[in-house]
């Protein structure tokens, strides 16, 4: 059994995750809050697996928060899954340095976060009839298809510099998610010594590839990529945002370096 807690401000919010939590067989819900500062005091008294949390919480922002259970929890600290709408690459990799376990951008499928949230509490009692990531499977020739296969559904043309580099990039933090967490001074100079060129036309090359993607994404209200590429506001999402959602969903896929 998976014991989850919450932390949204967002009261409505919070009673739907409440809901969708306690209907899975395989979770628990064990704690359920609105602000930061009494997050990290019932974390420390329950102690869960798995931490639901928005990144706007008052009294201590997320930030804060993983900052605080690093300290305070030590070995016994849980998972975190930060689930925002703020698509900021910053705030991304400051998740990251901070030990969040998945960055997920709100609007959110429901099945896709109860398979993350399952995958970071490492349950070992749940039954694959309501925990559907499949088991993983050694690296070989269909990894490298497999991320061919995203990257073409997201509307990435083959023939340009972008797609090359995406692939590189995707895989790259598929094998070391540490990758993401210095994507100027680590992942563009790998990509750029690959491929015997500069980081910034890396990094322009592949801001090309997911404009082009959000240009030529084929509507679907119902599917995670459409929602992902196109947000209600028209925000596209940055560089190491499309590079993290493409390396996590062919994790949680049971794809492994």
């Amino acid at each position: 059994m998976v014991k989850v807690m919450l932390a949204d401000c967002d009261k409505m919010e919070r009673d739907r995750l409440e809901q969708a939590i306690t209907e899975e067989k395989g979770l628990q819900l064990c704690g359920s809050t609105g602000n930061g500062k009494e997050l990290v005091e019932l974390a420390k008294q329950v102690h869960p697996n798995v931490i639901v949390m928005d990144l706007v919480l008052p009294y201590m922002d997320g930030i804060s928060v993983l900052e605080a259970l690093q300290q305070e929890m030590a070995e016994e600290r849980p998972e975190v899954i930060v689930l925002t709408r703020i698509q900021s690459e910053t705030m991304l990799q400051a998740a990251i340095a901070g030990g969040a376990a998945y960055y997920i951008l709100k609007p959110y499928d429901k099945k896709r976060l109860m398979n993350r949230i399952y995958e970071a509490g490492r349950a070992e009692e749940t039954s694959m009839e309501f925990y559907s990531v499949p088991p993983a499977r050694k690296r070989c020739d269909t990894l490298e298809q497999e991320i061919d296969r995203r990257i073409s559904a997201a509307g990435v043309p083959h023939h340009i510099k972008g797609y090359r580099y995406l692939n590189t990039a995707i895989r790259m933090c598929i094998e070391d998610m540490d990758k993401l967490n210095g994507v100027t001074k680590d992942l563009y100079p790998s990509i750029a010594k690959a491929y015997d060129t500069t980081p910034s036309r890396v990094e322009r090359a592949i801001r090309h590839a997911i404009e082009v993607a959000c240009t030529r994404t084929i509507p679907d209200g119902n599917n995670e990529l459409y929602q992902f590429l196109i947000t209600p506001d028209g925000k596209r999402p940055t560089n190491s945002e499309f590079i993290a959602f493409m390396s996590d969903q062919i994790r949680l896929e049971g794809y492994i370096a």
